[in-house]
């Protein structure tokens, strides 16, 4: 009873986030990266953690921390909520916690006052970096280090 109370407080508060930045930004871009986040989410890699990096670090140059989080947090949950296989609420909690904190370093790396005399392209790059180091100390399914090859991929398709 109390995991179906929280799970429909987590529901209402992404809900009524998602329904504020879709008023701030605009409803067209919220809804093209609300499907990216959705998409990138359910896609998983070979040693089982997903492509939300792909997500993250696409959103760097156009999305804030809090927009780039509640649609992360809310893809995660949606996710969670769909598959058969639903993970244990330790396992989730403990991407989410993976997902928040790699939405932060990237940002903060990406948006620091030192870097931004550098191009964006690589500002991308140091963020990547610092969004595949977060998943990998935190993430629940530590992500093979031969998946660092990835990260800079999708920095440089969030250059183009």
């Amino acid at each position: 009873m109390l995991q179906k109370i929280g799970l429909a407080i987590c529901a209402l508060v992404i809900l009524m986030g998602t329904a504020w930045f879709s008023g701030a930004t605009g409803t067209s871009a919220f809804f093209a990266y609300s499907l990216l986040a959705l998409t990138a989410f359910g896609l998983e890699l070979a040693d089982g953690s997903t492509m939300g990096f792909v997500f993250i670090i696409l959103a760097l140059p156009r999305l804030a921390w809090p927009e780039t989080m509640i649609m992360a947090g809310s893809a995660l949950f949606l996710q969670a909520l769909v598959r058969r296989d639903r993970p244990a609420p330790k396992i989730f909690l403990q991407s989410l916690l993976a997902t928040v904190v790699a939405v932060l370093i990237s940002q903060a790396t990406f948006h620091f006052p030192s870097l931004t005399r550098f191009d964006a392209p690589v500002r991308l790059m140091l963020a990547s970096g610092a969004c595949f180091v977060a998943f990998r100390a935190l993430g629940p399914k530590k992500s093979d280090p031969w998946s660092i090859a990835f990260y800079p991929v999708a920095a440089g398709v969030a250059a183009l």
